[in-house]
């Protein structure tokens, strides 16, 4: 089966994989990340796949905790990035 999880080479998720672009969490994730920093789920145009922790329970807010685990996932490979786009139709 495919799954749509981002996945490092060991099988673990990978969070913060969010343009797609590349094979890894880069700049672009960066960017895209920081245009959301701050929305809520308050905020009309509020974006939960930005909220990625608590892991287990987005809390409804992008903030500095799920900077820090973005941040931690900066530079990271996804092994199964062409998978993804493919099921994607990207």
């Amino acid at each position: 089966s495919v799954t749509l999880v981002p996945e490092d080479d060991d099988g673990e998720p990978v969070f913060g994989w969010f343009s797609r672009i590349e094979d890894k969490v880069g700049f672009d994730d960066f960017y895209a990340f920081a245009d959301h920093f701050g929305s809520s789920s308050a905020d009309a145009d509020f974006d939960a796949v930005y909220d990625i922790n608590p892991i287990d329970a987005p809390d409804g807010a992008v903030d500095f905790d799920d900077f820090y685990l973005f941040a931690d996932y900066f530079g990271k490979s996804v092994a199964n990035a062409a998978t993804i786009r493919t099921a994607l139709g990207e």
